[in-house]
């Protein structure tokens, strides 16, 4: 079973018909991020690894540690965390 929560998560079910998520992805970020990637360059440092016996490619970990802090450089990404979470984003003058 497969029905759509957004433009890109499918849910699915497993064979213990427990639920999982899958996000589809057709870019790295999308325009509005505050820097862009090179597809080519980070495919050039991408690393095999083992995924359920199948040898995949996944990112290097540099490149994986600069996708994953992308949503901070969101100044709506930011303004969520700071009013759900009481995260602050303040700077410290020095």
């Amino acid at each position: 079973m497969i029905y759509p929560s957004s433009e890109y998560v499918y849910r699915f079910l497993d064979e213990r018909k427990e639920p999982f998520e899958v996000e589809l992805h057709c870019e790295v970020a999308p325009w509005y991020f505050c820097f862009p990637f090179d597809t080519d360059e980070l495919l050039e440092r991408a690393q095999p690894t083992s995924l359920a016996g199948a040898t995949v490619l996944t990112l290097s970990p540099e490149d994986l540690l600069l996708i994953l802090c992308m949503p901070f450089s969101s100044p709506s990404f930011r303004r969520d965390l700071s009013e759900n979470l009481g995260f602050s984003f303040r700077r410290e003058s020095a």
